[in-house]
């Protein structure tokens, strides 16, 4: 008679998922705990499974993973764009292995009330019999803390310092230098920056990345601008303004294609035309804008993809650190950038 995880389970008076997550050696499980499943699976004589049957997991299980959106929404109509596109890649990257995709939508007073008292019980109860979690939208560091020692977590975009949740982002470490180098090849001596709206998952690499591309220094520190410098967009706008006719900017790169559109909706306000006047670049390709945008097309699918995959390799492997996985963007050169004579 084949020994079940259940057998283990009700003989130590705890969880099944305990149990599984033991034998794998999930970080989320205490020494002791680990030691005393193991003793007791070697005394049964229970053995994990290594069959990929039917993709199953190692204990016999179909992967049901849960995607977890940050939104006050109740359908998937209406959430955002793209989190469309990263849900249906997510979704077809877990059928190809026979897995099956839940959404849960966790509401902003569930976030709060995790806030203030530390704790969340319809959130966590709700995932707690899954394989494991896709993290879609910004979470506290706190609130995905609690939720990885529940469930293996693979988080879209956002990287969290949190030493067993992967994260899938776009290739934006070499994006960002090669805009820059675009636009010097285009004559553009003097370039500014202007960084995503907050809580944007990239924003704080993006402007770091250029200012590396620049070689550092106050120089390139006085040719950004900061979100947390300013109350929101109009006075980040009328700054730029203002160092356009101070420094000679002539180019601007965007940290994402919603601050380019605003921005030059902004600057055609003013009586100043793009590319022109003034040449912009953006980051993400999810904004349509007139003139089109020079940007990095992010292929929100492919991360979705990806990070199905890599959720599958870290339920077989809990407890191995943590990885970023970059997906290669795609450059358009949209009709934003014009040579400086």
């Amino acid at each position: 008679m084949k020994v079940k995880l259940d057998t283990i389970a009700k003989k130590l008076n705890i969880s099944k998922s305990t149990v599984s997550r033991a034998l794998r050696n999930h970080p989320a499980i205490s020494p002791d705990t680990r030691k005393m499943v193991a003793e007791e699976a070697r005394k049964i004589g229970y053995g994990p499974s290594y069959s990929r049957k039917g993709r199953k997991s190692e204990d016999g299980q179909r992967l049901n993973i849960t995607a977890l959106v940050a939104a006050d929404v109740d359908k998937v109509e209406n959430a955002g764009a793209v989190t469309h596109r990263m849900l249906k890649g997510l979704a077809d990257g877990i059928n190809a292995f026979g897995g099956q995709l839940s959404i849960n939508f966790i509401r902003s007073e569930e976030l709060e009330g995790f806030k203030k008292h530390g704790t969340s019980p319809e959130s966590f109860s709700r995932i707690a019999e899954f394989s494991g979690a896709v993290l879609m939208q910004h979470f506290s560091e706190a609130f995905v803390s609690e939720i990885s020692k529940i469930l293996p977590c693979v988080s879209l975009n956002y990287a969290y310092n949190i030493k067993s949740v992967d994260n899938v982002g776009p290739q934006d470490i070499s994006a960002i230098p090669s805009l820059l180098g675009y636009l010097q090849k285009n004559g553009h001596s003097k370039i500014g920056y202007i960084d995503a709206e907050r809580p944007h998952p990239r924003t704080d690499i993006r402007r770091m990345l250029f200012l590396m591309a620049l070689g550092g220094g106050d120089n390139a520190l006085d040719l950004c601008i900061y979100d947390r410098d300013y109350s929101g967009h109009e006075a980040k706008f009328t700054r730029a303004l203002k160092m356009m006719k101070q420094k000679k900017i002539t180019a601007w790169i965007c940290g994402t294609d919603g601050t380019a559109s605003c921005f030059i909706e902004f600057l055609n306000g003013k009586g100043i035309k793009v590319p022109d006047d003034v040449s912009v670049t953006g980051f993400g390709g999810v904004e349509q804008t007139d003139p089109p945008l020079c940007t990095y097309n992010i292929p929100f699918e492919e991360i979705g993809i990806s990070a199905a995959t890599h959720l599958a390799e870290r339920i077989k492997l809990p407890g191995r650190p943590a990885r970023q996985i970059l997906v290669n963007c795609e450059f358009v050169e949209g009709k934003t950038v014009k040579k400086n004579k």
